[in-house]
């Protein structure tokens, strides 16, 4: 039988629900607690002092104030096989208490009151500048410890995207202050920093495929996904360890991409384009991408649209190109290197787009390349 031990928020501890219990077995949960605040100094309060009542709440605020995670891992390393890991609760940002102790800004923290009682603090917003440096020292020291405690156990990183439609084809409303395509592309700069120092097994998912359920257990937000998400991402696990078991009896050739990669395309070719039957006023394009050039304006989304009134779509993020070629567009940043990318498009009320193309702009062949591109609509428009 498999341990797993779940580090993160509700995605991977409700997609451990529909795992096969008789082959895994789950040893602990430790939520709410940001990696940057696993690997600073503890802060030295008590939970119980607030105003909170749950012991799941405070059991989290007090390991979070503790920075729990590292020993906890350490104490049920020999026993633990994976890690399932998802980066959702690193949205909360961070307090900052001196210059070496960090807290996560969580609900938790909120609602006991103790928040209030902390003088001068600071509070670091997930995907600023600061955020993104304490993250990547957070991760080269967990990848430091994990070289030397966690030998044996697998990471299993479910980095699925945040949801840009329910199952109904409604769009979702910010989230923490975030649409759904901007928390993606912050999140996919957090997961690329994991894969340059740690060697993580990859649960991913198409946006398409990423739907929340507006009728989920912890109610309707871009991170509660419908049943079928989270079966997908067991599927994936199971093929990730049939490719950890295979032995002579066959190699790891012979089995499927769990996350069914696509060969790379060269961004500077014709990448095709998406016709919608039904003209659609929200949907979204998700790519993976990978440069050699330095972060800049090197792709775009061209659409075409009806009923464009062109002063309403600056809202929208949308421009009008003077080559009719393009028509309307939005610029895409491409950073050096390799990530994910996202752009939502929720369009004026009476605008609707009845195609959408993706295209290199101003780069040679070579320079960048793509895959898995995919839109992400609902159902019946496509």
């Amino acid at each position: 039988m498999a341990s797993i031990y779940i580090y993160g928020s509700c995605v991977s501890r409700d997609s451990f629900d529909f795992i096969d219990k008789t082959e895994h077995r789950l040893l602990g949960y430790t939520a709410r607690q940001s990696l940057i605040s696993a690997v600073s100094k503890p802060y030295l309060a008590s939970a119980d002092s607030g105003s909170l009542e749950s012991q799941f709440q405070l059991r989290n605020l007090q390991g979070d104030f503790d920075g729990s995670l590292l020993d906890i891992l350490s104490e049920l390393a020999p026993e633990t096989d994976y890690i399932f890991w998802d980066l959702t609760d690193e949205r909360l940002g961070l307090i900052k208490i001196d210059e070496y102790t960090f807290i996560t800004k969580s609900v938790e923290l909120v609602q006991s009151g103790l928040l209030g009682r902390i003088k001068d603090y600071e509070w670091i917003k997930f995907g600023t500048e600061e955020h993104l440096e304490l993250w990547q020292e957070a991760v080269r020291a967990l990848a430091d410890f994990a070289k030397s405690n966690l030998p044996n156990t697998k990471i299993v990183l479910i980095n699925l995207p945040w949801a840009l439609l329910d199952e109904n084809g409604r769009p979702l409303e910010k989230t923490w202050e975030l649409l759904p395509d901007e928390a993606n592309n912050l999140l996919a700069k957090y997961a690329a920093v994991i894969r340059n120092h740690l060697d993580v097994y990859d649960i991913e998912m198409s946006w398409d495929k990423a739907t929340a359920s507006s009728n989920h257990k912890w109610g309707l937000a871009p991170y509660h996904y419908q049943d079928a998400v989270y079966e997908q991402v067991i599927e994936q696990f199971n093929q990730l360890t049939l490719r950890q078991a295979a032995t002579v009896s066959y190699s790891l050739t012979d089995l499927p991409d769990p996350a069914g990669h696509e060969p790379w395309r060269d961004a500077a070719d014709n990448l095709g384009e998406f016709h919608l039957a039904l003209r659609a006023a929200s949907f979204g394009i998700h790519f993976e991408a990978r440069s050699s050039l330095p972060a800049g304006r090197n792709m775009l989304v061209a659409l075409t649209l009806e009923g464009a009134d062109d002063m309403s779509l600056s809202d929208a993020r949308i421009m009008k190109s003077g080559m009719a070629s393009i028509g309307h567009f939005r610029y895409l940043e491409i950073e050096s290197g390799q990530r994910s990318y996202f752009a939502g498009f929720r369009l004026p009320v009476g605008v609707t787009c009845s195609s959408v193309k993706v295209m290199g702009w101003q780069i040679e062949a070579g320079q960048v390349e793509i895959r898995n591109l995919r839109l992400a609509t609902s159902r019946d428009a496509i």
